[in-house]
């Protein structure tokens, strides 16, 4: 999601009921005291979502439901961002490199709100008070179990390979005046961790009615069919960077597809990592309904 940088941000907020979900919490005001049992809930929440895939904490807006109600400014002469960083960086360990935090004023006085930028940690974060490992899940920090602190202390020693998916509409010839269209989805690798990823090879489910029959795929039963796709290029091993993309490959769709309730799988294998899957609806893929 777009980061909030201003006040209007946090209004449209607001006003478009965004949820809260496993990436992005908020705060009211009274989240933001001196008491230690305040900085070690400050220091669990941030450490969880670290744990996790990262994302946003705004302190200064007050939910109800999981759907933000209105903002509650923070004073920034009590509690300043310097403050906040503080509390933060002292109460997790090890360090969470590259956290940011973003000063909002939100009145004519002092008032402001902060929007904590939690990136994906590279290693499990220790919340302090208590030594726990803490990790984001739905709208909640819960305690993380031995074998997820393994996984996650192992992002700094393997690669971290996802899959991203965007629409591409192609025209391709006009008929009688109306023009006519090759729909691809195109799909790319992304290397979100440390390590560079040096042999990729992945496997997408989808729907066996959105693949156009032209489409070179596995059949998988009367409903389904596989796409499979690896980092080589002109018959060698194209690695990936950290923080980069891989060559993207197309699949062909049919050409009378809907986007309504149709989801796809995928899972990848990258070197010695560990197995990576997701899936994602298809009217939730960028450029899907253009």
């Amino acid at each position: 999601m777009k980061i909030p940088k201003t006040k209007k941000d946090l209004e449209n907020l607001i006003k478009n009921k965004i949820e809260e979900g496993s990436e992005l919490e908020y705060k009211s005001s009274g989240a933001l005291e001196k008491s230690d049992k305040a900085k070690s809930e400050i220091a669990k929440d941030v450490s969880a979502m670290a744990n996790a895939v990262g994302g946003l904490i705004i302190y200064g807006i007050k939910e109800s439901g999981h759907v933000p109600r209105e903002i509650t400014p923070i004073d920034r002469n009590k509690f300043s961002k310097e403050w906040l960083e503080q509390v933060i960086n002292s109460g997790i360990g090890p360090k969470i490199e590259g956290l940011k935090i973003i000063s909002i004023s939100v009145n004519d006085e002092d008032g402001s709100a902060y929007v904590v930028e939690v990136p994906q940690g590279n290693t499990a974060h220790q919340s302090g008070a208590d030594c726990k490992y803490y990790r984001r899940y739905n709208f909640e920090a819960v305690p993380m179990k031995d074998y997820e602190i393994r996984d996650v202390m192992n992002r700094a020693k393997h690669p971290l390979v996802e899959l991203e998916f965007e629409v591409e509409k192609i025209h391709t010839k006009t008929i009688n005046s109306a023009p006519h269209y090759a729909i691809y989805l195109k799909v790319r690798p992304f290397n979100g961790g440390n390590v560079y990823a040096r042999f990729i090879n992945y496997f997408i489910t989808l729907p066996r009615a959105i693949v156009h029959p032209a489409q070179k795929v596995k059949i998988i039963d009367e409903s389904s069919v596989e796409y499979y796709g690896e980092n080589v290029f002109e018959n060698r091993f194209d690695p990936i960077l950290p923080k980069l993309h891989g060559r993207s490959e197309k699949i062909l769709l049919a050409t009378n597809l809907t986007f309504d309730d149709v989801k796809i799988k995928w899972r990848v294998h990258a070197d010695n990592a560990p197995v990576q899957t997701g899936s994602i609806a298809l009217n939730k893929i960028k450029n899907a309904f253009n």
